[in-house]
């Protein structure tokens, strides 16, 4: 049995069924919670207090993250196919190319599309790509005045990112590594990073992955997991092994809190939805835990849709005692 305290979610706040819901992000200005549909090229905006949900579409072209600017109210930076992009409210659909930190040359499979990207104290936007060649893909800092460096590399799949509240460490997921949560000494003032090292490592053996991440006030990191199954522990302590094949055995994905030494705090499971791709705290206390999902359509399993029907749907679950931290914005 499992040693560290497990909630486990109930109905879906929003169900908006998205193909890849990721990236959820806190306007604490206007009391809504934005996210994105990477595949649809849609970003989507809920008022928890109203119930009122608004989609805006910039389809085919996908989105991989959004940050909120700081001189520009209502506008979003994003990384967009492989571009840095800029929205405007009076161009509602229109994406205007800023910045194009891909080196010159580099094609489409080395390189697919930008994913996940936050936004450091300073304003700067930190986001990496995915590459279907291992070790293809860079994760980027991005600055104010749209000048760009890469920060590591090679990554394959770069997702999770986020600072401790001292922003002396970077804390990031490369999930096609799959196997830990990475932590970095983080440099304010330059915004490089360096003495790479393990901060957690997956303990699940469930078959999946760390996805998107956020951060608490106590420091603690809160991790998705992508096509995970939250029996899997229960069964390997008899002796049986996950098969995500089955769908008899698959039951559904889960949030984890990893508390600041890397030792887990809590669990979050989602018995309807097999993947969870990112989570955020909002709510006027910021104790409210935001949770995007993803079909399983866009894991490749159309068999399981029925199995797990909330998949894609839009969570919210109370954390009694937990704070979450306010998203930056991005300087430029």
């Amino acid at each position: 049995m499992s040693s560290h305290p497990i909630i486990t979610a109930g109905e879906p706040i929003l169900r908006c069924q998205n193909i890849l819901g990721e990236g959820p992000l806190w306007d604490s200005d206007l009391g809504v919670v934005n996210w994105v549909d990477i595949e649809k090229g849609e970003i989507h905006t809920f008022n928890p207090s109203t119930k009122a949900h608004s989609v805006q579409s910039y389809g085919p072209k996908r989105i991989g993250s959004i940050a909120l600017r700081a001189n520009h109210p209502g506008s979003f930076v994003a990384g967009v196919e492989r571009s840095i992009c800029f929205t405007s409210p009076s161009s509602p659909g229109e994406l205007i190319p800023v910045a194009s930190p891909i080196p010159e040359g580099v094609q489409y499979g080395e390189v697919d599309r930008f994913n996940d990207g936050v936004v450091d104290r300073k304003g700067r936007f930190v986001t990496g790509t995915m590459s279907q060649t291992k070790g293809g893909a860079q994760l980027y800092s991005v600055n104010s005045d749209l000048t760009s460096s890469i920060l590591l590399e090679p990554i394959s799949c770069s997702n999770g990112t986020g600072w401790s509240p001292d922003d002396k460490t970077l804390y990031f997921v490369d999930s096609a590594a799959g196997s830990s949560i990475n932590a970095f000494d983080y440099d304010l003032e330059t915004g490089g990073i360096s003495n790479r090292r393990e901060f957690a490592k997956d303990t699940f053996m469930d078959g999946g992955t760390f996805d998107g991440l956020t951060m608490d006030q106590a420091g603690c990191v809160w991790v998705a997991r992508w096509k995970s199954e939250c029996d899997a522990p229960e069964r390997r302590e008899r002796g049986a092994r996950a098969k995500l094949t089955s769908v008899g055995i698959r039951a559904g994905s889960r949030v984890v809190k990893y508390n600041s030494d890397g030792s887990i705090g809590l669990e979050v499971r989602f018995p309807k939805a097999a993947n969870i791709t990112c989570c955020i705290f909002g709510g006027k206390d910021l104790d409210e835990l935001y949770v995007t999902t993803a079909s399983c359509e866009a894991s490749g399993e159309e068999d399981l849709v029925g199995k797990f029907p909330e998949g894609g749907d839009l969570y919210m679950i109370k954390i009694e005692g937990t704070k979450g931290v306010e998203k930056f914005k991005f300087g430029g």
